[in-house]
């Protein structure tokens, strides 16, 4: 709460200026202008798929080796 009170207008004015920037398309500012901003953006699905999967098989191979 604190740092949001702290950061809420420096946040607000950088929005602010990314918008100016983006001539209020935001969208097309993101994904055409910063393509390294989109290629995180669809990246960060996969990753976090990938690493919930290998979770689950790392528990699937402990839950074994703890009932041998």
């Amino acid at each position: 709460m604190v740092m949001a009170f702290i950061l809420g207008t420096e946040l607000e004015y950088s929005f602010g200026q990314t918008l100016v920037l983006a001539q209020g398309n935001l969208l097309q500012y993101i994904f055409l202008e910063r393509p390294i901003t989109a290629a995180i953006i669809l990246a960060t699905p996969v990753i976090a798929y990938l690493m919930w999967r290998r979770s689950v098989r790392l528990r699937q191979a402990m839950g074994e080796r703890v009932s041998e």
